[in-house]
């Protein structure tokens, strides 16, 4: 019994140490490509470019929306979608520790829900994802 998969793929970890340069994930899409994949997903925590929010990637790298932008590009000339896969609310331990967050943090790891202050960053941070990925 074959079943056919509308999406096959792989993820990339792309928030433990540094991030990857951009023509690595240039290669990845194309060796994606090549093993007949159809989309990368980009793990992200804190490692992309938020206009006013200069700890995202502190010390770690972090993509600009350019770096995004050129990704996203050669992604699509090999037929690879790439689909952001961002944190919100848990696993913001890297972006929690600096005092400018300490009044989102709900604990290490986690964002409290109850803050409009966290609410507004939530959705900067899914904002400049999606219009940074088709």
């Amino acid at each position: 019994h074959e079943t056919e998969l509308s999406m096959v793929g792989m993820m990339l970890d792309l928030s433990r140490g540094k991030v990857m340069k951009v023509e690595t994930l240039e290669r990845m899409s194309m060796l994606s490509a090549l093993s007949g994949f159809s989309h990368i997903l980009l793990y992200m925590e804190d490692t992309f470019e938020i206009e006013g929010h200069p700890m995202f990637g502190y010390k770690r790298g972090r993509y600009t929306r350019a770096e995004l932008l050129r990704a996203d590009e050669t992604a699509s000339q090999w037929g690879i979608e790439l689909v952001g896969h961002i944190q919100t609310l848990g696993h913001m331990e890297q972006i929690l520790q600096w005092p400018q967050y300490g009044r989102l943090r709900d604990s290490r790891f986690r964002a409290r829900m109850d803050d409009a202050a966290t609410l507004a960053l939530l959705d900067r941070m899914i904002s400049t994802v999606a219009a940074n990925l088709r």
